[in-house]
């Protein structure tokens, strides 16, 4: 793995908590855990996501080095949702939510249910974006972020906007 110190290519990835997964930060639309630490939450808005080589095979890292591949947790399916919102592959993350729910795999760190609220409401899965709300409302912090993160979805369908609002917004 190499590295190279460019100021101006900031990726920033932070493990807010021992129970939350590695995030990518992007500066465009950052999205922060309630443990996220104060030196992210400044540095956030220069992160770019886009550094990230979507379109490029996955390379295992070297296993002597970093030990061998982990069993696939939660984090592996947030990661892999995380991605595919990248590329704007929104069946792909709810293909990997049903995997992930099949077998009983949540996030410990609400924030990372993210790409999955987004891909819910970018295919009008109301269901499912209903069903998350009460574990994303009980963290004000977390709430305001989905709240304005799926609002600001282009093209969305009334319905979803209203489940949106009812759901995610209101100051209940």
């Amino acid at each position: 793995v190499e590295t190279y110190r460019n100021y101006r290519r900031l990726l920033l990835t932070i493990q807010p908590g021992l129970q939350s997964c590695v995030q990518a930060i992007d500066g465009n639309a950052p999205e922060y855990s309630v443990n996220t630490p104060d030196a992210a939450l400044l540095l956030g808005a220069y992160s770019r996501a886009d550094s990230i080589l979507t379109e490029q095979p996955s390379q295992l890292p070297p296993e002597f080095l970093f030990g061998a591949e982990p069993a696939h947790d939660w984090c592996y399916y947030y990661q892999k949702a995380s991605l595919a919102r990248q590329r704007g592959q929104w069946d792909e993350i709810t293909r990997l939510y049903q995997e992930a729910a099949g077998r009983s795999l949540y996030p410990q760190d609400p924030i990372e249910w993210m790409p999955f609220l987004q891909a819910f409401a970018v295919t009008g899965d109301l269901q499912s974006l209903e069903e998350r709300a009460p574990g994303i409302v009980e963290v004000p912090f977390v709430a305001r972020q989905v709240c304005g993160s799926l609002k600001t979805i282009p093209n969305l369908k009334d319905e979803t906007l209203h489940v949106v609002e009812q759901f995610y917004c209101s100051d209940k």
